[in-house]
C-alpha cells in the first residue's frame, strides 16, 4: 500500500479546533492520462474534490476576515 499523509493547516490567531474542514487530494494513478485543450482538462481527477478544496479554502479566507 503506498503511503498517504495529511495535510493539516491553520490560520494565525484562529483556535484550530473551532472549524474542520475536510475532503480528498489524491486522485489516483490511472491509464486516463492528464490532457486539455484550450478549454477544459481531461482525466481522471481532474474535477474530483478540487473545487471542493477551493471552495473550503474561500470558506476559510472569508472567516478569518470577519474573526
Amino acid at each position: 500500500m503506498d503511503e498517504r499523509f495529511n495535510v493539516y493547516a491553520a490560520m494565525h490567531g484562529i483556535t484550530p479546533d473551532v472549524v474542520l474542514s475536510s475532503t480528498h487530494m489524491d486522485n489516483g494513478a490511472t491509464v486516463l492520462r492528464l490532457h486539455e485543450d484550450d478549454e477544459f482538462l481531461y482525466g481522471r481527477g481532474t474535477c474530483d474534490a478540487k473545487g471542493i478544496i477551493a471552495a473550503q479554502i474561500a470558506a476559510a479566507d472569508r472567516c478569518a476576515m470577519r474573526a
